[in-house]
């Protein structure tokens, strides 16, 4: 009985501990993959794309119809194209990190076999 304070302890410690690392390994590997990401995506979109000449055509037409001096409704048509990129960019990096952790879980899996139940738990409720 008078190890369970030190016990409880020790586990919240590594509780705090492991969410703490866990946010921080997300974080880091969110950005590395949005970089990643982005990269790959902006060699794709470029001035002697087809599909970007339109995309950026239209775009700066429907600026300029807003009233819109041309010149600055191109640069800012680049510019939403860049935040489309971006955003595009984000989201393939959550499917990846989702899929990473994913595959993390479904390695831990067999692990749960191992575990033996607790002492006097019968029935799944200690006392």
């Amino acid at each position: 009985m008078e190890k369970i304070p030190n016990g409880t302890g020790m586990y919240n410690l590594l509780r705090q501990l492991g969410g703490s690392i866990g946010i921080a390994i997300t974080a880091t590997l969110l950005t590395r993959f949005q970089v990643a990401n982005h990269a790959a995506l902006a060699e794709h979109v470029t001035r002697f794309s087809d599909v970007t000449r339109e995309q950026l055509a239209a775009t700066t037409q429907a600026l300029i119809a807003r009233g819109v001096l041309p010149a600055v409704a191109t640069q800012r048509a680049i510019a939403m194209l860049d935040v489309e990129v971006s955003r595009q960019a984000m989201m393939m990096s959550f499917e990846r990190l989702f899929l990473l952790y994913g595959l993390a879980i479904m390695l831990a899996l067999p692990l749960l076999l191992l575990m033996k139940p607790a002492r006097g738990a019968r029935g799944g409720a200690a006392h």
